[in-house]
């Protein structure tokens, strides 16, 4: 029998001081969970918390934390800068 890796969704922060609104974490979440407005970056609950945004970001505005959402367990993360 082969051992599984148990990976656990994570939370995902904004540091809107970094956030230019470039959408790279839109494009590469593979369940449609980021939608990118003209001054807010919201993630929903239907987020699986995989990390995909988080290395797709130019300049590193999205990191792993405790606050936001955190997959489909968590609360939807709807910030703004303002």
């Amino acid at each position: 029998m082969s051992e599984r890796s148990v990976v656990r969704p994570i939370m995902v922060e904004i540091d809107w001081s970094r956030c230019g609104f470039y959408g790279g974490c839109v494009s590469v979440c593979p369940v449609g969970a980021i939608e990118l407005a003209e001054t807010e970056l919201l993630i929903d609950e239907t987020c699986v918390g995989c990390g995909l945004c988080l290395s797709a970001c130019p300049v590193g505005a999205l990191r792993e934390g405790t606050k936001g959402t955190r997959g489909a367990e968590g609360l939807p993360c709807k910030h703004s800068p303002v």
